[in-house]
């Protein structure tokens, strides 16, 4: 009986100082769980927040609006049961843009700081780093400690395309485009009539300067090209459409380009811009141009030689009609080229259209085939101008993972190329 009751107090004693011991463990075991799932939370914020500013600076290029965007991301991840938050200006040091790249494929990613003032002097960043820290309540006070602030970081970077440029150079393109939407090609032909009936000029002279609107109403096999502005319309012009219509005689009839102050000039200067933006990115750049008219043609071949790409539209002339699908998947072959494309670069289109598509294949079906063969490809399209198909193209870009523009004006026109130059994917790297 007292050997049971000795091994009964033997018990009861071991069983003392066991039990702190059993409880301190699992105190440390909860909150060693709580700290490692709220940094896990944090690590989700931090990611979705790095990620969600390199994209807003990709697509805006405002710094600011880039970091709203960072910090509003970050809100919508909870962090110990409530939102991440990151301080906005440069001076918190939580949002940090800069330049992020590696030597080759089988490279890490390096990031290296930038400060606003040489983004804003031209250095365009590639990638952003989101410091985040976020102070959690413990569930259980361990050694009087009632509270732990964790910190992550994360790193979004940009990665390489392979970008296939696809322009309209139908005849639509040559119309008058005077900087707004008010002052289109409808504008040239009501301004030109208007002078009409107050008597300036003779009736072969006015229909020679409206050929095209003519056409319409006559069904006459009447083109742009058929156009001829006299001395005596050109006298009675305001100074832009002056401009073009001169242009129009020395040039465009002539087959030597596309009219000053016409959508075609608006295009090449967007063209410019696109590349001007291109040749300031640390990314190696390769780029084809593609166009169509009533066909299609690759203009220039993939390549990193982007100065040549840039000045093979200057040699284009626009004018037929309008084979957009052909276009889209003449720019898809360029970028198949096996000895140019890379297999990391994301395969980007860019389309271009002011008009709807009435020959070859139709925009859906090139679509598809290009989709069918590669679905991760980015098709982003833009419609220039009142007359564009505006709902077909918008759906071939959401359904192709890409953007869709509206440019109701050569300023806007120049604005979306620029956007697009800098938009480049974006990856989290670290």
């Amino acid at each position: 009986m007292k050997q049971s009751l000795s091994r009964s107090g033997a018990i009861s004693t071991m069983f003392l100082f066991v039990l702190p011991a059993i409880v301190l463990l699992s105190f440390m075991a909860i909150s060693l769980a709580q700290m490692q799932l709220v940094r896990t939370e944090l690590k989700i914020a931090s990611d979705a927040a790095a990620r969600a500013g390199g994209r807003a600076f990709s697509e805006f290029g405002d710094l600011e609006l880039a970091r709203d965007y960072s910090n509003n991301v970050a809100a919508l991840n909870s962090v110990a049961g409530s939102p991440a938050t990151l301080g906005t200006q440069e001076a918190d040091g939580q949002i940090v843009f800069g330049l992020s790249n590696r030597a080759d494929i089988d490279s890490r990613f390096e990031f290296k700081p930038l400060t606003d003032e040489q983004i804003l002097d031209g250095v365009i960043p590639s990638g952003v780093r989101v410091n985040i820290a976020h102070n959690a309540p413990l569930l259980l006070k361990v050694a009087g400690i009632s509270s732990f602030t964790p910190s992550e970081s994360s790193v979004s970077s940009q990665v390489d395309r392979d970008i296939a440029l696809v322009y309209d150079r139908s005849g639509s393109m040559a119309y008058f485009d005077g900087g707004s939407p008010e002052r289109g090609e409808q504008y040239l032909y009501d301004t030109i009539t208007t002078l009409y009936n107050a008597g300036g000029f003779s009736e072969s002279e006015y229909i020679a300067a409206v050929a095209d609107y003519q056409a319409v109403g006559e069904l006459a096999a009447m083109s742009l090209r058929d156009r001829e502005y006299s001395p005596a319309v050109i006298d009675l012009l305001p100074d832009d459409l002056r401009v073009y219509a001169e242009s129009v005689n020395a040039t465009y009839r002539t087959g030597d380009g596309g009219p000053l102050n016409s959508q075609w000039n608006r295009l090449e200067q967007a063209n410019e811009a696109f590349f001007q933006v291109l040749s300031q990115s640390t990314r190696e750049q390769r780029v084809s141009m593609s166009s169509f008219a009533s066909g299609a043609s690759i203009d220039v071949e993939l390549t990193d030689e982007i100065e040549v790409v840039s000045e093979a539209i200057e040699d284009m002339h626009p004018n037929g009609s309008t084979a957009l699908g052909d276009g889209m998947l003449k720019g898809w072959e360029s970028l198949k080229n096996s000895n140019v494309a890379r297999s990391q670069a994301v395969k980007t289109i860019i389309v271009l259209t002011d008009g709807v598509s009435k020959k070859g294949v139709s925009p859906e079906a090139a679509r598809d085939r290009i989709l069918r063969e590669n679905p991760h490809v980015v098709i982003h399209t833009i419609t220039f101008g009142g007359s564009a198909d505006t709902e077909s193209l918008r759906d071939i870009a959401h359904s192709a993972r890409g953007k869709y523009y509206h440019a109701d004006s050569g300023a806007r026109l120049v604005e979306i190329f620029r956007l697009l130059a800098a938009s480049y994917p974006t990856i989290v790297t670290e």
